[in-house]
């Protein structure tokens, strides 16, 4: 059920960017998204959460879907930052 609500707060907070970016282009409000993202995602994924700060790279980051991809890569432990 984590993964369930990770993936929810992943998404919705990179939906949530992109309209703020290519609708309103204010991107202060989008990297304050982005930070409030990783506080909800942080205690879910761990360390895997701070892959979301990539957001915070003017215009780059804001085009990349990376809480997604944060929760995925933490959903497989692919660079085996998750406790044993």
């Amino acid at each position: 059920m984590k993964w369930v609500y990770a993936y929810a707060v992943a998404l919705l907070s990179d939906l949530l960017d992109y309209a703020v970016f290519f609708i309103f282009d204010i991107p202060i409000i989008g990297d304050i998204f982005d930070l409030v993202a990783v506080a909800l995602l942080a205690p879910v994924i761990g360390k895997y959460a701070l892959i979301g700060l990539f957001e915070l790279v003017p215009v780059i980051g804001d085009l990349a879907p990376s809480h997604t991809i944060a929760v995925a890569m933490a959903q497989t432990d692919i660079l085996g930052w998750r406790k044993k």
